[in-house]
């Protein structure tokens, strides 16, 4: 993924995942088992803990395809990769305020997903390029 060409977010409004995606023939079942997509989901859910909560709801989506993924699962999973070669060089940083405001969003449409739904907290803080 050294020399992937960089993508401009890691999961588009397009990108809808569900367990329907997941493979139902045995072939399809065989040709994703050679896949390393616990090991994928497993990285980014590292580099989220530690360096990039900006991915915190791409790898909510990703997780719960782990045991039975599809191909479309896959290919999101190395779109996800393809952004965070693109913005390597970007960090987060926290700035010191006087008055700290708690933000929240929902997303009335659920993110599009067919499975679940999601909101997000956040503090004053942003994404910046070094």
């Amino acid at each position: 993924m050294d020399d992937c060409t960089g993508c401009d977010v890691p999961m588009s409004k397009g990108d809808k995942l569900s367990s329907d995606q997941s493979p139902k023939t045995e072939q399809e079942k065989y040709e994703m088992q050679d896949k390393l997509y616990a090991s994928l989901v497993g990285s980014l859910m590292y580099a989220q803990v530690f360096i990039r909560p900006d991915l915190a709801f791409c790898i909510s989506v990703l997780r719960r395809f782990q045991s039975n993924l599809g191909q479309a699962h896959w290919v999101t999973g190395k779109k996800v990769m393809r952004y965070l070669q693109r913005t390597k060089e970007y960090k987060l940083v926290y700035r010191r305020v006087e008055d700290l405001q708690l933000e929240g969003h929902a997303d009335g449409d659920f993110a599009s997903c067919l499975d679940t739904s999601v909101y997000i907290c956040s503090k004053s803080s942003s994404l910046e390029k070094r």
